[in-house]
């Protein structure tokens, strides 16, 4: 996936500051920033194009760039298309918030027919 980054170095700063990722700024050459985690992930962003890319062990990558994704795209500052692992786990998490609303659903039935069963027990006979 491509990022495009809309906002200016403040606003880099802040999102990576939302992922609660620890780790160190540097500049580097070609109006490149480079932030690197302490556990090797980095994502490098340049000024003049806005594009950010991350390098290092796939965990790690992860563990900074879906934070920071959620972070930059709910303030509006990204431009790119999602990628897929980003559409499977919205989707995912809109199954199990429709699995916990059936599994609701079924208790309250449940809860229900046994109100109705105690109802026709005393209920009286004709």
């Amino acid at each position: 996936m491509t990022i495009t980054f809309l906002g200016d170095f403040n606003k880099l700063e802040k999102c990576v500051l939302r992922t609660g990722v620890p780790g160190k700024w540097r500049e580097i050459p070609h109006h490149q920033v480079q932030y690197r985690t302490d556990d090797d992930a980095i994502l490098n962003w340049w000024e003049s194009t806005g594009t950010v890319a991350f390098q290092g062990p796939k965990l790690a990558i992860e563990k900074l760039k879906k934070p920071f994704v959620r972070a930059a795209r709910k303030k509006g500052l990204l431009k790119g298309k999602r990628d897929t692992d980003e559409e499977i786990g919205d989707l995912n998490r809109q199954l199990q918030g429709a699995v916990t609303e059936i599994t609701k659903l079924k208790k309250q039935q449940k809860r229900m027919r046994i109100d109705i069963a105690e109802l026709k027990e005393a209920a009286p006979r004709n």
